[in-house]
């Protein structure tokens, strides 16, 4: 089963209430009833939120959009994270493009993606 809560915008004082004694026990109670929550948080720059969340979670993950995010705003992000404790357990690169990025001759799985996909994207006796 999959239980969501959205927040409401324009919640007064944010990194106060998601730093309060309040949140840490919901979250507590969350814990004991469910296997996993995820938390998803404002991107780390635009907001204080996102820092504060990262000292109340099991471990953070980082997200990065595919050709949108710049290079210096992600490793600033990611240094930041860091500089402030945050239990970093890894990246993700979203929304990537397979198609464009097979075109750029990667060795990694979109290279694989590029080469065979009509050959794995087509039914049995069909041309790709």
């Amino acid at each position: 089963r999959l239980h969501y809560k959205t927040t409401e915008k324009g919640t007064a004082n944010p990194q106060y209430l998601l730093g309060s004694q309040h949140m840490r026990d919901v979250l507590e109670k969350l814990r004991a009833a469910y296997d996993l929550i995820v938390l998803d948080a404002a991107p780390v720059l635009a907001v204080s939120e996102s820092i504060v969340l990262a000292h109340l979670v099991d471990a953070t993950l980082f997200m990065i959009h595919w050709e949108k995010t710049p290079r210096q705003v992600a490793l600033g992000a990611l240094k930041l994270l860091q500089t402030q404790g945050a239990g970093l357990s890894g990246a993700v690169l979203s929304r990537v493009d397979v198609r464009r990025h097979a075109s750029y001759g990667y060795g990694d799985s979109a290279y694989y993606y590029g080469r065979y996909r009509g050959y794995y994207g087509s039914k049995k006796g069909q041309k790709p």
